[in-house]
């Protein structure tokens, strides 16, 4: 029932998402526009969310539901408000830390959070993809993303 509602919040969320891009003016001469990463990322969620009605829905998501319905476990509180506390906290350092170090340890923290016992992992994939990002942002797209006061 959980991933139903997700599903439905989901598709709320990739609409108004798609919607608020169409507001994004547009500038003339640009090949891509401002438009098509908000385009992608609500694509994204749409794919996201027909691969999660396909595993809710298909016949060994069914087969399985009488099995898993005993080992059914709700998420812990605890662990949903640490995760909207970090966030909060990723928000008010991104500035003063800058993206890539703020986003190394907001990574970090939340992949250690789902499973502690790969702390090397946690932190290399943490360090990569955040690096990956702001190379990514800086280098190929040329945004400006915070580098930080430490950095600065």
């Amino acid at each position: 029932m959980a991933n139903i509602v997700i599903m439905g919040v989901g598709l709320i969320v990739a609409a108004l998402y798609c919607f608020a891009a169409t507001q994004i003016p547009t500038t003339a001469g640009d090949p891509i526009g401002p438009r098509t990463f908000p385009y992608l990322i609500s694509l994204g969620l749409l794919l996201s969310l027909g691969w999660m009605a396909v595993e809710q829905f298909g016949k060994r998501r069914l087969a399985q539901q009488a099995d898993e319905a005993a080992l059914v476990q709700w998420p812990k509180l605890h662990v949903i408000g640490t995760v909207i506390l970090g966030t909060a906290v990723y928000y008010a350092l991104i500035e003063p830390l800058g993206f890539p170090l703020s986003t190394s340890l907001y990574l970090f923290a939340l992949s250690t959070l789902l499973d502690a016992r790969r702390l090397v992992l946690n932190a290399v994939v943490a360090v990569c993809f955040s690096a990956s990002l702001y190379f990514l942002f800086t280098l190929v797209l040329k945004s400006n993303l915070p580098i930080g006061a430490i950095f600065s």
